[in-house]
């Protein structure tokens, strides 16, 4: 029977305890050929090979620990992957979004690429204060808005019970000649056009209250835009006494209670200006463009168009009709907020009321801009170019 060694034995020939915690199993030996406990500590330990994967990615084996090929991949909890994908669809935009911002993208590339060929018309204006030349742009800006927020449905008479197209065209043709007879503003002839208009979309009046309305408005556009507005008395005695004085402030605050005392409408002068600007031109390229939007006026069928539009398709017409040789270029597109194909709309619907003109019982606009202080811009000869603009698609 072999000789079995017994536990306090085991130190003297290599069964210490530490060999023994770490699992090395080494064969009976004796005593000439026991290792140290140093010399065991310095051996390299084994573990029994289950064939499992630590969380440090070292795979078990019994030559020892490997390094696994897939060392660091942990595969998340379930929990975890639920929650990435959640965050991860929450971060990740809609299609709409995507394509709206691909489209904000490409609006601001347009708009660099535009400004690189648009000419600073406001340089020589940095030293002016007077010319705001600072808050310019915002300005305009905050006009465009305002011609939307402001805009007059353009089929408003047909709900109206007893006012048509034809009474509103007779009043502003007379407005018009009563406004040269007072030498008011330029200003002051749109706005009460304006003033007039949204009233009467906001109000069913009767046809005998209808002039009344008329020089009311032009009272209230007076106190807004003159240095020194005629008198209530001046308007009782241009509608030879139709009217007192007493109808005419009731009339007031009645209209001024309706619009809620909102009156400061933008107007196609304002834009002219700015677009007669940025073209470089003279005195006698303004005026038509002038002539051309007070032609407006008494038509309804321009209501559709904003003033910037009447502005820019105006301003179109006076650079084929006087300049033909300039062109609508990257400065024109950038300062009137409109391309050529697009002015060509305004332009065409004020063409037809050129060609129209002649035959036409309002004839206010016309004998107006035929004084020389006009430079007798309405007979103009070359004015039949105008025809080019119904006739011509591509022009």
């Amino acid at each position: 029977m072999s000789h079995i060694p017994r536990a306090s034995s085991l130190a003297t020939q290599g069964y210490n305890k530490p060999s023994a915690r770490l699992g090395l199993r080494r064969p009976l030996v004796d005593s000439a050929n026991a290792v140290s406990d140093k010399d065991v500590l310095k051996a390299e330990p084994t573990k029994p090979s289950y064939g499992f994967r630590t969380r440090t990615g070292i795979t078990s084996t019994a030559g020892g620990l490997k390094p696994s090929a897939n060392a660091g991949a942990l595969k998340p909890s379930a929990l975890g992957a639920k929650h990435a994908l959640r965050k991860a669809t929450a971060t990740k935009p809609t299609l709409k979004e995507e394509i709206v911002n691909k489209e904000a993208e490409i609006d601001s590339l347009t708009k660099k690429l535009n400004d690189v060929s648009v000419e600073d018309i406001d340089a020589e204006d940095r030293g002016d204060p007077l010319l705001c030349s600072e808050y310019i742009s915002d300005i305009y800006t905050y006009m465009r808005h305002m011609e939307q927020e402001l805009a007059v449905k353009p089929t408003y008479l047909a709900t109206c019970t007893d006012i048509t197209e034809r009474m509103r065209g007779i009043l502003v043709d007379w407005l018009i000649q009563v406004h040269m007879k007072f030498k008011l503003l330029q200003e002051t002839l749109y706005l009460t056009i304006r003033i007039l208009d949204r009233y009467l979309s906001m109000a069913d009046i009767q046809r005998g209250q209808l002039q009344l309305c008329g020089v009311t408005a032009m009272l209230i556009a007076s106190k807004f835009e003159e240095i020194y507005a005629p008198e209530v008395n001046d308007f009782v005695y241009i509608t030879d006494k139709a009217y007192t004085e007493r109808d005419i402030l009731d009339m007031e605050i009645k209209m001024l209670n309706t619009l809620a005392f909102d009156i400061n409408h933008p107007i196609c002068l304002h834009f002219l200006r700015r677009n007669s600007k940025a073209g470089g031109v003279d005195g006698k390229f303004h005026t038509l463009g002038k002539y051309l939007m007070e032609l407006c006026l008494p038509s309804t069928g321009m209501l559709k168009f904003k003033p910037s539009e009447i502005a820019a398709g105006a301003f179109l017409i006076s650079l084929h009709v006087l300049s033909p040789e300039k062109t609508w270029n990257s400065t024109l597109t950038h300062y009137t907020g409109y391309t050529k194909a697009k002015a060509l709309v305004p332009a065409k619907a004020i063409a037809e009321l050129v060609i129209r003109s002649d035959k036409s019982k309002l004839q206010a606009v016309k004998n107006k801009y035929n004084s020389p202080k006009f430079f007798s811009i309405s007979s103009l000869a070359a004015l039949s170019k105008v025809e080019d603009f119904i006739s011509t698609e591509g022009l």
